[in-house]
């Protein structure tokens, strides 16, 4: 499902003028038990390839690590879309600065979203480090 379909329009529209820099890249969410490149990488809890972020779990407004991990996906749509093919070649020889970037943004992107979406920080504790991190990516 696209962005907008999958969650409100508002916090939709956050994402796309904040996160994705008001490109329209139009990202397709999938929520699946097994993931594009589990052989590879197992135990992963999400997985981006160029505009399509994989989750295993469903999106939650209220839980601030699901938006969290939603957030980092959706900065490596963006980096994706500017770096273009080159992205994954530097993703696979070295992940170190892509991931950097996208777990920073990510950290800052959720403290934004409970500031301006407060109806949805029902359950801060997880952002403290109550449920267990998220595993991401390729790395």
């Amino acid at each position: 499902m696209l962005l907008n379909e999958a969650l409100p329009q508002k916090v939709a529209d956050w994402i796309t003028t904040g996160i994705l820099k008001g490109k329209s890249l139009n990202p397709q969410i999938f929520i699946q038990d097994k993931l594009p490149l589990d052989w590879w990488k197992k135990n992963k809890d999400a997985i981006t390839l160029k505009d399509k972020v994989y989750l295993r779990n469903p999106i939650s407004l209220e839980n601030p690590n699901r938006m969290k991990l939603l957030f980092h996906e959706l900065i490596h749509v963006r980096q994706f879309s500017t770096i273009g093919f080159f992205w994954w070649m530097n993703y696979i020889f070295d992940a170190t600065q892509i991931e950097a970037e996208a777990y920073r943004e990510s950290h800052d992107w959720t403290l934004k979203y409970l500031i301006d979406f407060p109806q949805y920080a029902l359950n801060l504790r997880n952002l403290a480090g109550d449920e267990p991190g998220h595993r991401c990516g390729l790395q």
